[in-house]
């Protein structure tokens, strides 16, 4: 290879190193920007929540509308579910065997990795329809809720917390979703915020078709230090022990969605959304 040759690589390889710092740039600056609007947009959101919250407050004549409008839409559930009722109850009451399939295993330890069962969750009133996986706890003892590189499933999945109650059966029953994907674009639980009393909850048994359905009651935006209270965190995971070393329960089916909201910082979000939902 000649002096000209060798100019003419150095050159090119110049030019491909600026080439590839400039597309690293470019998509840094992407990142940024859609990371930007997604915080903004969750500002904005939880505002409204927020106001939203004060004025059923401040407003009793609000909350009479609100409630007639909840037993409105309680009775269209009614309604459109009576054909089912009667398969509703008999998988309620065999959850364990029906729910999540023959293959789910109740012993599974709960350090152990996601597993499948054949569940997914549909919200209406916000088009989702999504799978649901079995989780347990990360090593740090937090509930997990698995991601990946960017297209994994994972970002579009959401988490069954095998530590709370079946869905259908007496407790509560915790599920989480991720609000965004690697690049910040809005994921499965992005607008639960959005969910008011009333609002259908769906989770249907993929095999058999069985459809249990909860209704929204209240969501709320918490901090992380509001999640270490004993009282709000026994009411997302339905921790509280009886003298019998059983959850203690009112008897109903509950499910808890939660999902992250707020500033990120140090690769977290600093605030937790969490819908509070009754089966009826």
């Amino acid at each position: 290879m000649d002096r000209n040759d060798s100019e003419k690589l150095g050159l090119r390889n110049k030019l491909f190193y600026f080439r590839r710092q400039i597309f690293l740039a470019i998509l840094l600056l992407i990142v940024t920007f859609i990371v930007s609007n997604v915080q903004n947009e969750t500002r904005r959101e939880d505002e409204i929540l927020s106001a939203s919250h004060s004025n059923n407050q401040n407003n009793p004549s609000q909350m009479s509308v609100d409630a007639i409008k909840q037993s409105i839409r309680e009775s269209k559930i009614i309604d459109r579910s009576n054909s089912s009722r009667i398969g509703l109850q008999t998988a309620t009451e065999t959850a364990k065997s029906s729910i999540l399939g023959s293959d789910y295993d109740s012993t599974l330890d709960l350090h152990a990795g996601p597993v499948e069962i054949p569940l997914k969750i549909i919200i209406p009133i916000l088009d989702v329809d999504a799978p649901i996986l079995a989780v347990g706890l990360t090593e740090d003892n937090n509930m997990d809720a698995p991601k990946g590189l960017y297209g994994d499933p994972n970002w579009s999945s959401t988490f069954w917390y095998r530590g709370s109650a079946i869905p259908g059966e007496p407790g509560t029953s915790t599920i989480a979703g991720h609000v965004n994907g690697l690049l910040g674009e809005p994921e499965t639980f992005s607008r639960i915020r959005k969910l008011k009393p009333g609002d259908l909850i769906i989770i249907k048994e993929k095999i058999t078709n069985t459809l249990l359905y909860f209704v929204v009651d209240e969501v709320f935006k918490y901090s992380m230090v509001e999640l270490n209270e004993p009282e709000i965190n026994d009411r997302i995971f339905g921790g509280t022990i009886g003298s019998d070393g059983q959850k203690l329960t009112d008897g109903l089916s509950h499910l808890t969605l939660i999902t992250c909201t707020g500033n990120y910082k140090d690769g977290e979000f600093d605030h937790r959304i969490v819908v509070f939902s009754t089966q009826r």
